[in-house]
């Protein structure tokens, strides 16, 4: 148990028949205090959503069978008869916001029952805010949602019966977890788990580890397997994680290659999984496959990105004889990925969606030449969609990154701070305090689990663009400090915790100046990338003239940036 939460409401419905109302989602149980001196079944069903009268939806709850309401989400308790009994299950846990209690003849009141908040012990790294209440919101959405699914395995949902470790999902959700709690050792373990279902001979992997639920093979999209070492190194400075699962990479990065013609893998489950309704084959509730953006060209750009990591683990383990030939085969797939899937006349990938080019975009496949018009492409549609996406779980995480490295920060803001379907505004204004595993609002039967990680991969874009925090060298021994500052927010201030002490970053505008106080650890450097608004603009450091300044134009950006080199401590700058 790791918090408690008192009821926000009661309701009483009618005689022993009461919904409580926690004010928050989460995962755990309830404790609750008897009074009863009766001998009587007490019922006690758990939720996220409520009915048009009141009760508790059960029915979403279920994707396998709809006249099954998911009695792990209900339990019972035979009282004594005796009073002073209480009544918490430490054998089960429940994903819910509201709890219905049936049968109960005592009395009931915020002081007789308690909300347990329960996940795996990992404690928080780092926090977050800006000048924007809506994205404080999704903040505190993502955060309640990754709690809620910390389970000894970073699990999809708390309240349904599937509770899995999806590799799928962990490929996007991944770092944003990683900025925000402690989860070395937790991550450390789960690669033990995806290791555990790899066939050693073939090199596959399955979906979800442990292996109970999923394709096996799984679908080339569970790059969280390769991406997990290089998270750890960067962060924690631990070669040896990338030590230890370097030849299971490997294998698995192999299986694709050995599973792939002319360079394109073209076996696909998921692709751009959960896109919004209407981009998908099905507008069903248990079938959000992409229509707009293949699941081969996602497969083989996850292929390519495998390839990518691993010349950067060879380069680190001195494994030169690895390196030079990961290297040629991520510039043969690389050209054979764009070959296949770039349409010369029109500029685009794929089908032209936004996750198509985005992910060229982010993947560094498209030719120079093509950029600004693959970028234009990108923009157009978004501006068709007025400024609304029409990614699923993995091209979101990359469509907020490419839009502010090649410019486009407002573009991304105004995205970000959307609050009309689909958006996680949008979700909201629902009433959402964790994060859907849809775009839509659905109370019926399939996959509608209203606390889902899938979709948070937003918060890393907050510490790594709109504070601009990320290790330049593993560890942070080296912090970059590169911030992105939208036109229409004022205020972003962050920290994180490195294994060396913690680095803070917060900036303000003020009339035409932007104020910038940055706190780094002694003992470690730090390169500070600043925006200005033409190239000698006034910079103070400490209220002294910065000295051997040089402003470069960026021409991804489209902006001119300056670097300044600092050493541990507090620091004020004020640009403008």
């Amino acid at each position: 148990v790791m918090q408690e939460l008192l009821p926000a409401s009661i309701n009483q419905l009618g005689e022993h028949h009461y919904v409580i109302d926690f004010g928050q989602n989460f995962a755990g149980w309830i404790a609750i205090q008897l009074s009863t001196d009766k001998q009587e079944i007490i019922e006690i069903k758990h939720s996220e959503i409520l009915c048009d009268d009141g009760t508790l939806n059960m029915e979403y709850l279920s994707v396998s069978d709809p006249s099954n309401p998911l009695p792990m989400q209900t339990d019972y308790y035979f009282t004594k008869g005796i009073k002073g009994e209480s009544f918490e299950p430490r054998f089960t846990y429940h994903g819910f916001r509201y709890a219905e209690i049936i049968g109960y003849t005592g009395e009931l009141s915020e002081l007789t029952i308690v909300g347990k908040v329960v996940h795996s012990s990992v404690s928080s790294r780092s926090s977050f805010s800006s000048g924007n209440s809506l994205i404080n919101q999704i903040q505190s959405n993502v955060l309640w949602t990754e709690r809620s699914n910390l389970y000894s395995i970073p699990t999809d949902c708390p309240q349904r019966s599937e509770r899995q470790g999806w590799l799928n999902d962990l490929t996007v959700r991944a770092e944003e977890s990683i900025y925000n709690f402690e989860l070395k050792r937790f991550y450390e373990k789960f690669l033990l788990d995806i290791r555990d279902t790899q066939d050693p001979v073939s090199g596959a992997i399955a979906d979800t580890a442990p292996f109970r639920r999923g394709n096996y093979p799984a679908d080339p999209t569970v790059s969280s397997y390769v991406i997990l070492p290089l998270l750890l190194y960067n962060h924690y400075a631990d070669l040896r994680v990338v030590e230890k699962y370097y030849e299971g990479v490997k294998l698995w990065t192999e299986y694709l290659r050995n599973n792939s013609k002319d360079g394109i893998v073209s076996f696909s489950f998921y692709g751009d999984w959960v896109s919004p309704a209407t981009c998908c084959h099905h507008h069903g509730t248990s079938t959000p496959i992409s229509a707009i953006t293949s699941g081969t060209f996602i497969s083989t750009g996850y292929y390519y990105y495998n390839l990518c990591l691993l010349v950067k683990y060879a380069q680190e383990l001195h494994k030169p004889v690895d390196e030079k030939l990961f290297r040629t085969l991520q510039k043969q797939v690389g050209k054979q990925l764009h070959q296949a899937f770039f349409d010369p006349e029109k500029h685009q990938y794929d089908r032209g969606s936004q996750g198509a080019n985005v992910f060229a975009l982010w993947l560094h496949i498209v030719p120079k030449k093509e950029i600004s018009h693959v970028l234009n492409n990108l923009k157009a549609d978004l501006i068709e969609k007025d400024y609304h996406i029409t990614t699923g779980n993995q091209m979101t995480k990359c469509i907020f990154e490419v839009l502010c490295e090649y410019g486009e920060i407002d573009l991304a803001y105004r995205l970000v701070t959307q609050t009309t379907y689909p958006s996680w505004g949008y979700m909201i204004q629902r009433g959402a305090t964790t994060v859907w595993e849809r775009w839509e609002y659905e109370t019926g039967f399939g996959m509608n689990s209203h606390n889902h990680p899938l979709l948070c991969s937003i918060s890393g874009w907050f510490y790594k663009y709109l504070l601009g925090i990320t290790p330049a060298i593993p560890g942070f021994v080296r912090t970059k400090i590169k911030p992105y500052l939208p036109s229409a927010l004022d205020y972003a201030a962050g920290k994180v915790k490195t294994i060396f002490g913690t680095v803070a970053v917060e900036w303000k505008k003020e009339g035409k100046q932007t104020i910038f106080r940055v706190e780094v650890p002694t003992g470690i450097e730090c390169e500070i990338h600043l925006t200005l608004a033409e190239k000698n603009t006034p910079i103070l450091l400490n209220g002294v003239p910065a000295k051997n300044r040089a402003a470069i134009y960026n021409e991804d950006e489209k902006q001119w940036r300056v670097l300044l080199l600092l050493t541990g401590g507090n620091t004020e700058i004020v640009v403008g």
